[in-house]
């Protein structure tokens, strides 16, 4: 099964959005260019995110921006896929397994086959339920503090500059 980048990119998103908003202004245009995407995919995603309470987003004639509504460790990793994937939540069942029905074996294979993808399926849906962007942001942090390099932020420097940071 197949997903759009809307999950990572809205975990991304969001990630941003916790980081900068303590430094300055989060729009679509700055989050965009932190991750080499368009700010219409980008304002396409704080819709749902907003929707889904994770985000206010002031509106253009006053001080446009978006902010956290939640911490970071209220909000799965389950609760942004559903977020964001809303059509794919639907998908993650085993329904659209569908055999030939003409033997023994393919009348109850489609059966024995959505049973296993299902539990599957639930294994993947209780873990990123598990896991919080808080979790996230801490695996992060560790990542960083393991780069071998002085200040790793600084191979960026020139995306930063681009977004003000």
């Amino acid at each position: 099964m197949r997903f759009s980048s809307n999950f990572g990119t809205a975990i991304h998103t969001l990630l941003i959005i916790h980081e900068y908003t303590q430094t300055q202004k989060v729009t679509s245009d700055i989050i965009a260019d932190t991750i080499g995407t368009s700010p219409v995919l980008i304002r396409r995603l704080l819709v749902l995110l907003k929707k889904a309470g994770f985000i206010s987003v002031a509106p253009r004639k006053e001080k446009a921006g978006t902010t956290m509504a939640k911490p970071l460790k209220d909000i799965t990793l389950y609760a942004v896929f559903e977020a964001v994937e809303p059509n794919h939540t639907q998908e993650l069942h085993a329904s659209s397994i569908r055999l030939g029905n003409r033997c023994f074996s393919g009348l109850y294979t489609n059966e024995i086959i959505a049973g296993y993808i299902n539990i599957t399926l639930n294994s993947i849906k209780d873990g990123l339920d598990k896991i919080t962007l808080a979790d996230t942001l801490t695996a992060l942090e560790i990542k960083e503090a393991e780069c071998p390099h002085d200040n790793p932020r600084e191979l960026f420097a020139d995306n930063e500059d681009a977004v003000g940071k």
